[in-house]
């Protein structure tokens, strides 16, 4: 359930990367579990083929064309054993995997969005859906657009990572099939039988049922 994409309005990016390059200052020498050890050279291949075309053609951190590559916002990622530090990349190319899958790692990627309509468009084009958050003042705006994306949950003003018992969860597509917690888990976990008796002429008394 940890957020690993943020979609902010081009209008808000400028300041919103600022504060995010700001925030990671406070966890910059933590690491992090990966799940698994191949998970590591993965995270590696997928950073590395995220930033290449930067580092080989121009250190300017100019917003980037699909075939130009992402700019690293937070200092050069310490990988190594089965930990990571926290990486976020920004200018992300569509075509790159840093884009489209899931890492499972510290791995955030900052996309910009030209209006409400192209920031829906950008969250329901990933195969994965999950959990997504809003931040908004505009709470009419916040249920309009939760309607609209493709996502098992959808927090308001709140993070990605909730769990309540009584609530349902589950995503869509790649995320999976099912529910757990509340009434879905139980129909999930449940197996029905349809026993259906006719009788011409006699009605049955509910003591039979």
């Amino acid at each position: 359930m940890s957020t690993e994409r943020v979609i902010v309005h081009e209008s808000l990016a400028t300041e919103f990367e600022a504060a995010l390059k700001e925030a990671v200052q406070t966890i910059k020498d933590r690491r992090f579990d990966l799940i698994r050890p191949s998970a590591v050279d993965e995270l590696k291949s997928v950073v590395d083929e995220a930033v290449q075309a930067v580092r080989s053609s121009s250190s300017s951190e100019k917003d980037c064309t699909d075939n130009q590559g992402a700019r690293l916002i937070t200092p050069e990622p310490t990988i190594s054993g089965t930990t990571s530090s926290p990486i976020i990349l920004a200018s992300v190319p569509p075509s790159s995997p840093a884009y489209q899958n899931e890492s499972f790692a510290p791995l955030l990627t900052l996309i910009t969005a030209t209006d409400t309509a192209d920031a829906i468009r950008i969250a329901n084009s990933h195969p994965a859906g999950l959990s997504s958050a809003i931040f908004t003042s505009d709470i009419g705006l916040a249920l309009t657009v939760a309607k609209k994306l493709e996502v098992g949950a959808v927090h308001i003003n709140g993070m990605t990572v909730h769990d309540q018992h009584t609530l349902p969860f589950g995503g869509v597509r790649d995320s999976g099939w099912g529910k757990f917690n509340g009434r879905g888990a139980i129909e999930a976990f449940t197996r029905t039988k349809t026993v259906r008796l006719g009788i011409e002429g006699h009605m049955l008394p509910l003591e039979a049922l």
